[in-house]
């Protein structure tokens, strides 16, 4: 038996305003798990933790424009 609890980053964006109806953006998502868990991931649904792949981490940039 192991604790497997785990504080993790899941989703953050940070805006920007450039100008009216112009906006810069990133967006991540899993950014960092904080655990003392051995395994790969302790939000894994498995009964039995067989090495299923942790969550991976995905960073979007991007800008939204009106005219």
């Amino acid at each position: 038996m192991e604790d497997a609890s785990y504080f993790r980053l899941k989703n953050l964006e940070i805006g920007y305003a450039v100008g009216p109806g112009r906006r810069l953006y990133v967006s991540a998502q899993n950014l960092f798990t904080i655990t003392n868990y051995s395994g790969l991931d302790p939000e894994s649904t498995d009964i039995l933790d067989r090495g299923t792949y942790p969550q991976a981490t995905a960073l979007l940039f991007g800008m939204n424009a009106t005219f």
